[in-house]
């Protein structure tokens, strides 16, 4: 399924609300407020402490083009109001390569929404024409490790320091 801006992809969940999945708008700026993340997260997400992003900063995470800068949210209704829990996205970096970010809230982290988001950014960015994928993570971050190696099984993992930096030719 090609992800475009009728996409809208639901997630049931058990004893649960169902979790769904759009590409980013503009309005989806209160879903990436950093200060819903804890200090661990956010130095994970932005490789420093980021309690707020400016104005500049959230329209160039929100005001994508979709081709080369792409970004998918998910979210909960709860009460008819959107409750942001993730956003993964890609910005391509060459003609055939992209690089790839995840950030999931801290209450919701461990339970899978991670991988989802993963899989469903690579399916989206295969429609694009991204042949590569790269990420960072920090070495640390060992869930994020985890998801990456899962996703990605056959991915050059190499050491930077204090990060890890992977790339996969996709499919």
């Amino acid at each position: 399924m090609r992800w475009d801006h009728s996409t809208l992809r639901g997630f049931p969940r058990a004893g649960q609300s169902p979790l769904f999945l759009r590409l980013i708008r503009p309005e989806d700026r209160q879903h990436l407020d950093p200060s819903r993340l804890s200090q661990a997260s956010q130095i994970h997400r932005f490789m420093s402490p980021k309690p707020r992003l400016t104005g500049r900063e959230l329209r160039y995470l929100t005001e994508v083009d979709e081709q080369d800068h792409l970004a998918l949210v998910a979210f909960e209704r709860v009460d008819g109001v959107d409750l942001g829990l993730g956003v993964a996205r890609f910005i391509r970096v060459s003609p055939e390569t992209a690089e790839l970010a995840v950030t999931i809230a801290d209450d919701i982290q461990g339970r899978g929404l991670g991988s989802l988001l993963f899989r469903e950014l690579i399916s989206a960015a295969g429609e694009r024409g991204v042949r590569t994928m790269e990420a960072w993570v920090m070495a640390e971050n060992t869930p994020a490790l985890r998801m990456v190696r899962r996703a990605l099984p056959h991915a050059a993992e190499t050491a930077d320091g204090a990060l890890r930096y992977f790339t996969a030719r996709l499919g």
